[in-house]
């Protein structure tokens, strides 16, 4: 289920923010034979995410991958996401295997833009979500144990903002995960502070001056 909603997310909003060259409309003021054009902020925004998330720490796991979609109304901001954990660290589980740890999660989120200036801006979300976490055999690709877990997350990001169709940023969480039942591993390895880096590609919405 979480594979398909990945495919989902990056089949359809590929393209997703092609239409959005149409969002603003200009209107032509004729002043002393001079045409002048006056380009009127559209309040919707959508854009396409991709980052990267520590996990507490834990340098035995690997960054997990994160995409998502957002929609925004003026400072308000809501989507979508699908997040995903390969371990590169192995572990005999159960003797003579050796084991590869995978977790994949979905659901949404929804934040509010703190700072909203022309190239730099600050914004708080909180993630909630579901998911599932499995030790799978190395040698033949076959699970071993799964469990499921939900997931919240808030957390703060500062965005730079170098075109009209890029952002990029940083920020800093706390994901809280609910107990799961799998061997040699628990909540609190994955659960705790997150540093994420990430970009965001859409058309984003800018307020006017005397807003």
């Amino acid at each position: 289920m979480m594979r398909t909603i990945k495919y989902i997310i990056l089949t359809i909003l590929i393209g997703a923010i092609c239409p959005m060259g149409f969002a603003q409309d200009s209107t032509a003021v004729d002043v002393d034979s001079t045409i002048v054009i006056k380009t009127i902020p559209f309040p919707w925004a959508i854009s396409i995410e991709a980052q990267f998330e520590s996990n507490n720490f834990n340098f035995d796991l690997n960054p997990s991958t994160f995409y998502g979609m957002g929609l925004e109304y003026k400072r308000l901001l809501f989507g979508f996401y699908y997040r995903e954990l390969i371990s590169s660290t192995e572990k005999r589980v159960v003797f003579p295997n050796n084991f590869s740890l995978h977790s994949s999660s979905g659901g949404g989120y929804l934040g509010y833009r703190i700072v909203d200036k022309k190239l730099l801006g600050l914004s708080a979300r909180v993630q909630l979500g579901s998911g599932d976490i499995l030790w799978r055999r190395v040698d033949n690709e076959t699970d071993f144990v799964r469990d499921v877990f939900t997931e919240v997350k808030p957390e703060i990001l500062l965005e730079f903002e170098p075109t009209i169709i890029t952002q990029l940023y940083i920020g800093i969480g706390y994901k809280h995960i609910s107990d799961f039942d799998i061997p040699s591993f628990n909540r609190n390895d994955i659960s705790g502070i997150t540093i994420t880096g990430g970009i965001k590609l859409g058309f984003f919405y800018k307020k006017n001056e005397e807003e």
